[in-house]
């Protein structure tokens, strides 16, 4: 992780007074280092991959559950949150899984994201839940 920090301060001043808005340093940077490692998926912790039918009712529960460890180091209160976050059912766990093996494969698959800019065959699942407000 230093190396992409270092990467990044290298690349930053030449191109954040460009014409054109730079917003992807740091995604070249941490991309370029992480592909030599082993990186494993991570759609169950990232709120921003849940479905709607998780991330609404946690949206709706989360000022709740960082003030209850207001006052805690930063660590106890990401770990209270980690732990009350909602879990998928079984059928939605096997799903996704099924969703990764598929996208590996070489299918696109409806709800996985790709940046390889390949667009293999579209393979569609049960409709996406939309969010609702709390």
């Amino acid at each position: 992780m230093e190396e992409a920090r270092n990467l990044i301060d290298q690349i930053w001043p030449k191109v954040q007074h460009s014409p054109l808005p730079v917003h992807t340093v740091d995604q070249l940077a941490y991309s370029y280092f992480l592909e030599r490692i082993r990186v494993s998926e991570s759609y169950d912790i990232v709120y921003h991959y849940w479905p709607a039918n998780l991330r609404a009712p946690f949206r709706c529960r989360l000022p709740e559950i960082l003030a209850s460890g207001e006052g805690s180091p930063p660590k106890e209160r990401g770990e209270a949150a980690f732990a009350q976050r909602p879990r998928a059912d079984t059928h939605r766990k096997v799903e996704m899984g099924l969703r990764a093996v598929l996208r590996r494969l070489g299918f696109r698959v409806r709800g996985i994201r790709t940046n390889d800019g390949v667009r293999p065959p579209l393979i569609t699942f049960r409709a996406q839940h939309r969010g609702r407000s709390c």
